[in-house]
């Protein structure tokens, strides 16, 4: 598989190269959430260790290439894919129900009036300072200079925004939300209960 597998919680991986059967291609998610009119936005919480490892069979192949982390991609267009942890490193489950990566996500991503790149970045710095500096979220592609909000623009006369890029108000009035942008979420853990 050319880009990182996404494996569902529910999968039965009793060999490695059974990934190639029940995985789903990252490539494919982004190149669906890339049809969008502004943003495609790909939000991948997973803990990227191998949860498999122990009861799975391992070609040769895979033994030679076994590594942590998801590799470094390169998405296309306005498209955002988040890592939960930088390439090659693996994110925390946390203590509490959520994740450090959820609950700064959580924290973050309904909040009026910011920008959807300062959005993550105020995850990454929640994140970070949850974690002491052991985890670092990572977003990867390229955006237009076109402010996009993810809840709602700025006000015009607003300037208390937590950001340091907020759009001027006639770009902010025409700046899309999130009924315009595609969006797809992974959790390749299972799902914690309620407390």
């Amino acid at each position: 598989m050319n880009s990182p597998g996404l494996i569902p919680v529910d999968a039965e991986l009793k060999r490695d190269t059974d990934a190639a059967n029940e995985a789903i291609s990252l490539q494919s998610v982004m190149l669906q959430v890339a049809n969008t009119g502004s943003l495609g936005l790909v939000i991948l919480d997973a803990c990227r260790n191998n949860p498999f490892a122990a009861k799975m069979s391992r070609s040769l192949a895979a033994r030679a290439a076994a590594g942590s982390g998801l590799g470094r991609i390169e998405p296309v267009g306005n498209v955002l894919v988040a890592y939960a942890a930088r390439d090659g490193t693996t994110a925390l489950d946390g203590d509490g129900r959520n994740s450090p990566f959820d609950a700064a996500l959580l924290r973050n991503i309904e909040t009026p009036g910011v920008e959807v790149t300062f959005m993550f970045r105020n995850v990454r710095d929640d994140v970070m300072e949850a974690t002491r500096n052991a985890q670092q979220p990572f977003v990867y592609g390229s955006l237009s200079r076109k402010a996009i909000y993810l809840v709602a623009a700025p006000p015009a006369d607003t300037t208390s925004v937590k950001q340091a890029n907020a759009a001027p108000a006639a770009a902010a009035s025409s700046a899309p939300s999130a009924t315009s942008a595609g969006a797809a979420r992974w959790c390749s853990r299972k799902p914690r209960p309620p407390s």
